[in-house]
């Protein structure tokens, strides 16, 4: 099994704003992932989307996807064969309105499906907002939004599902071992890892030493993209190579569904 997460850059959900388009390369480069479940943010409901919808169907993937804000768009793509009924799913989404919930005051979307191994699994894509504000001033919000939002929804998911993947873009900033008298000394990568294993979830994103893996490659490089997962057996985490899409580069991790 493959789960994979990248921020595209897509800008925003508004393409009538910007001129905003989705690449052929970047749709090659998320078909040629061949993740199992991808979390993918910043992507944007623009030109380009045909071609997508059309490697989407041809890779037979399952798809979410979110497009009401103008700073997150989010798309969570499903091999079909993960879900146990499809059809079931596709009603449950038309009329029950149970499958498929946008937060989109605190950039977060969660789908939940039955998967073919009878477990019960929900996927969140995330990307945390940054607002206006600057500074330290701009990581105390975000502390704000991950204690009183985001942490309690992940906990719902954690204890109401066999499998949770919650994945994307926490836009934590770099990885220091002191944050005294530094901006992200209430929101940082060591909080984020605790108060998630708190829960109980795993940070799939670390290397053999338990040491962040950076994805952002920007001066200096950041471990800003995690996969935290409940009910996976993790093999390998890995970056992809630098692209012309993104600054982000795609996390992958490789392994298996728990059997209990």
């Amino acid at each position: 099994m493959k789960i994979s997460t990248w921020n595209v850059q897509g800008k925003a959900a508004l393409p009538w704003a910007n001129e905003t388009d989705i690449s052929n390369e970047t749709v090659n480069r998320i078909m040629n992932e061949k993740a199992d479940i991808f979390v993918i943010t910043e992507i944007a409901l623009a030109s380009g989307w045909d071609y997508l919808e059309k490697k989407m169907l041809e890779e037979e993937y399952v798809w979410f996807s979110s497009f009401v804000s103008g700073n997150n768009g989010f798309l969570i793509l499903v091999k079909k064969e993960l879900i146990k009924n499809v059809k079931e799913l596709a009603n449950n989404l038309w009329w029950k309105n149970e499958a498929l919930h946008c937060y989109n005051d605190i950039g977060l979307m969660k789908v939940s499906f039955k998967m073919s191994n009878d477990k019960n699994c929900t996927v969140c894509a995330f990307r945390m907002l940054i607002g206006n504000k600057k500074g330290k001033a701009q990581y105390d919000d975000m502390r704000r939004i991950l204690y009183k939002k985001v942490l309690p929804i992940a906990e719902e998911c954690y204890l109401e599902n066999d499998v949770v993947i919650f994945a994307g873009d926490f836009n934590n900033a770099r990885y220091l071992d002191d944050y005294n008298g530094k901006d992200q000394i209430n929101y940082n990568w060591q909080i984020l890892k605790s108060k998630f294993e708190n829960i109980g979830y795993e940070m799939l994103d670390v290397n053999d030493k338990g040491k962040p893996i950076n994805t952002k490659q920007t001066a200096p490089p950041s471990p800003i993209d995690h996969i935290f997962a409940k009910g996976f057996i993790k093999n390998t985490c890995m970056v992809s190579e630098p692209t012309n899409c993104s600054d982000h580069l795609i996390l992958r991790v490789t392994g298996e569904w728990k059997n209990s």
